[in-house]
């Protein structure tokens, strides 16, 4: 069966040609992805916070760029890239969680007594972060335990917002692989 949308497949081509003009008429299609990824949080029930937003539409668009010469125009420009937002929301979303779990490995939840009260529960994620080295124990220490959003830690290391992103996820993986499957557990 052939595209459905051939004029969006037409306007797909002229983009990976590198035609500015395409290029220009994409992302006036796509410039309503920052309203679509806060319904599709909104309508999961768990909305995004603004520097989420700004992350996910983000990765939604690198998503789109690395996957643009596979769509076939089976779906509308739209329609497609909302499959892909929908996606880098629930990543987003289980993002949050991973994170709030580290955070309360730190304590910050805690009330100052209790944790004076409480072994250092931590020091095993300290001791892997040690291990893992710069810039990954950097930037999960300062998104972690000096709550910064991903362009704060570009600005502060000087490093391009996806490189952080990236070293951070990458980060976690290694975390997990030194801590047991969940990095957030006690490790006591």
């Amino acid at each position: 069966m052939g595209p459905q949308h051939p004029e969006d497949l037409a306007l797909t081509q002229r983009v990976l040609r590198e035609d500015p003009s395409a290029i220009a008429k994409l992302f006036e299609r796509l410039g309503r992805l920052p309203g679509v990824v806060r319904a599709r949080a909104n309508r999961i029930g768990r909305p995004l916070r603004p520097d989420e937003v700004e992350e996910t539409v983000q990765n939604v668009l690198v998503t789109i760029w690395k996957k643009l010469a596979g769509y076939d125009g089976r779906a509308s420009l739209e329609a497609w890239a909302g499959g892909i937002a929908t996606f880098a929301v629930l990543k987003a979303l289980d993002r949050r969680q991973a994170s709030r779990g580290i955070s309360e490995l730190d304590g910050r939840n805690e009330p100052a007594q209790r944790k004076a009260e409480q072994p250092d529960h931590d020091e095993p994620l300290q001791q892997a972060l040690n291990n893992i080295g710069p810039p990954g124990d950097q930037i999960t220490r300062l998104k972690h335990f000096e709550d910064l959003t991903f362009r704060e830690i570009a600005d502060q290391l000087q490093m391009p917002l996806k490189t952080v992103m990236s070293r951070y996820y990458r980060t976690l993986d290694r975390l997990r692989t030194l801590l047991g499957s969940n990095p957030m557990e006690d490790h006591s």
